[in-house]
């Protein structure tokens, strides 16, 4: 009858090491799986997204060449240019500096 007892203790114990184990498994598991790739790879480029609104909603097409007018990358480097009174880079007639543009950037 001992040796049942221990064989069936020792069967619970192991039971019991499993049901808190497999879950540190698959942790780990999912953790490696999703960061080991990205560890091995590095992008090479950088890169900047940019959108804007204006008053409408977000990401409103007209605005491109305002973002390119307004920012440019030199020397690896982002620089914002400042904005002149005289230029209207969406061409409809209103100047830049009266558009009232909500630039988002992404890095």
């Amino acid at each position: 009858m001992t040796s049942e007892n221990t064989d069936s203790k020792s069967r619970q114990n192991l039971l019991l090491g499993i049901a808190f184990a497999l879950p540190l498994v698959f942790i780990l598991t999912a953790l490696l799986v999703s960061y080991l790739p990205a560890a091995a790879l590095a992008p090479e480029y950088s890169f900047v997204y940019a959108s804007c609104s204006q008053g409408r909603p977000p990401y409103h097409h007209e605005c491109g060449n305002y973002l390119k007018n307004r920012y440019v990358v030199e020397n690896a480097q982002l620089q914002e240019l400042a904005i002149t009174d005289a230029r209207d880079s969406d061409n409809d007639g209103v100047l830049d500096s009266d558009e009232r543009y909500e630039t988002r950037l992404f890095i």
